[in-house]
């Protein structure tokens, strides 16, 4: 199962905005997007970079499954396309999954591309 959230990544005069999709399976982040604003195009990314290199384990023999929150960006036809391609169970709930630790995020970042470098180094390790 793939569980999506977007998680609000302060910045010190804004903010960005980190789209996550975890394999349940295995509990790694599994696609990413960091974006500038609250656009389709963020989730929409992350999806993608999830649909390529997921599901590598013994979850890829049972069938895809979705989660998220009732978002807007989440019930898009950009969206949701990729899954109905797939034949993708679609679940969305009040809540997401939580799926980001909050120590990162705690403190605001100078400038949008300190806080892309710091969460592409969290996710890599």
């Amino acid at each position: 199962m793939f569980a999506s959230d977007i998680t609000y990544v302060r910045r010190v005069n804004s903010f960005s905005y980190l789209s996550l999709i975890t394999d349940t399976y295995s509990h790694l982040i599994i696609g990413w997007y960091l974006s500038e604003n609250l656009s389709t195009d963020g989730p929409v990314r992350a999806l993608e970079m999830a649909l390529v290199s997921g599901r590598k384990d013994q979850a890829a023999k049972l069938p895809l499954m979705h989660h998220s929150d009732r978002g807007i960006q989440y019930c898009s036809r950009a969206y949701v396309g990729p899954l109905e391609k797939r034949n993708a169970t679609i679940s969305m709930s009040r809540a997401s999954y939580q799926i980001l630790k909050s120590e990162l995020l705690r403190d605001p970042y100078p400038a949008h591309d300190e806080a892309l470098a710091a969460i592409e180094h969290a996710i890599d390790v």
